[in-house]
């Protein structure tokens, strides 16, 4: 077995997992309501994976296990996970929507937004964190 992890490869790759992303997106939305940094994250890792089925049910299964907690919400998260992996190799490359996106440079310069938009909004709760914490642990230090 093997999976393979592409990060901004290639523009054709890259907006085609910018396509089956919403796959999860949307589950997590409709399920949950909103989605934690840890499911922005998850999202995108799913996104970037290429290799068979097989291994990408089992590298989101070990994904899951990473994140372990014995309650009722991570086992939905979970079961969302592996559906949304199922779905998400079921969009092929070069469907029309892909090959709409891949023809029109409007619509290159839209993914092209949302990638860096997804990608930024990640980074600035990551950092808003981190400076929440800092302060909070300043404020014990006095």
């Amino acid at each position: 077995m093997e999976l393979i992890f592409r990060f901004l490869d290639k523009r054709r790759w890259s907006y085609h997992a910018t396509i089956i992303v919403i796959i999860p997106t949307v589950l997590i939305l409709l399920t949950q309501g909103y989605m934690s940094t840890q499911d922005l994250i998850f999202v995108s890792l799913m996104g970037m994976m290429e290799g068979n089925i097989y291994s990408k049910i089992l590298v989101t299964g070990f994904l899951n296990f990473l994140v372990f907690k014995p309650d009722v919400a991570w086992i939905k998260r979970s079961v969302i996970y592996v559906i949304s992996i199922v779905l998400m190799n079921m969009v092929k490359q070069n469907n029309i929507i892909h090959k709409a996106v891949m023809k029109s440079k409007s619509l290159q310069l839209l993914m092209d937004i949302i990638i860096t938009i997804w990608m930024g909004y990640i980074m600035y709760i990551i950092l808003y964190k981190l400076y929440k914490y800092g302060r909070e642990i300043g404020k014990n230090r006095k």
